[in-house]
């Protein structure tokens, strides 16, 4: 969050009198006031699951180039590491065209739910797959774990936060998902190649983020019961 108190105000549509809807003022000094992302409980809980998603998927990250494409894994190569990400990315691309519709008939939470879910069992897969070509599995649920992500995430930014906070709520999710949350995460992989091989730090990823599937499981479940008390329709 400290590098948010910096980002200036965000002067768009929103912009009412110098400071936001209705006059009120984002951020102090030309900065965010960092009390308006903290007070925002809905923000602060979708930024935590950024944070720790994207803390164990970039720790296996570190390695996985290393893992499957040189000897000291899979030995699969540079064309088929290659492929393996055509693949990927071509999942996620298909994840968010075609599967708009029925994802989009799920509550926004239940699909939160179901993104570290899928981590895990990529994860997995690389951890048990005995060649490179029964790796490829593992494709289709980065495509359904990314797809999801980003189909969701933003709009559900755009809803939780004021119109003048729209801005800073995507860069605060931003700074967790592509600056912290991979910064921690791929630290913690490079710690644990001390203690385990290359190979368990999947294994490890993907008991990880099963665990992050049960503690934001039920987390996402009570935010669900709050906004049906509060009358608030996340999607």
């Amino acid at each position: 969050l400290i590098p948010l108190r910096f980002i200036p105000i965000t002067r768009g549509h929103a912009h009412r009198g110098g400071g936001g809807a209705g006059g009120k003022t984002v951020g102090r000094g030309g900065g965010v006031n960092l009390t308006m992302i903290v007070k925002n409980r809905r923000l602060m809980l979708l930024l935590g699951f950024g944070l720790f998603h994207f803390m164990f998927v970039s720790c296996q990250n570190t390695y996985f180039s290393v893992y499957y494409a040189t000897e000291r894994g899979m030995n699969a190569g540079i064309g088929m590491y290659g492929l393996f990400f055509a693949l990927s990315i071509s999942g996620e691309a298909l994840v968010m065209i075609l599967g708009h519709k029925l994802f989009s008939r799920l509550n926004v939470y239940t699909v939160f739910s179901v993104i570290p879910l899928a981590g895990s069992l990529r994860a997995l897969i690389v951890y048990l797959a005995p060649n490179p070509y029964i790796m490829m599995v593992s494709a289709v649920f980065h495509g359904l774990m990314f797809g999801l992500l980003w189909m969701h995430a933003a709009p559900y930014i755009g809803r939780i936060v004021p119109n003048e906070m729209r801005a800073t709520g995507q860069a605060s999710w931003s700074v967790m998902v592509s600056g912290l949350g991979p910064v921690i995460g791929s630290t913690l992989g490079g710690l644990l190649t001390n203690f385990i091989d290359i190979r368990g730090v999947f294994l490890f990823v993907s008991c990880a983020l099963s665990l992050v599937f049960i503690v934001f499981s039920f987390l996402f479940r009570r935010q669900r019961a709050i906004d049906r008390a509060e009358g608030f329709i996340a999607q």
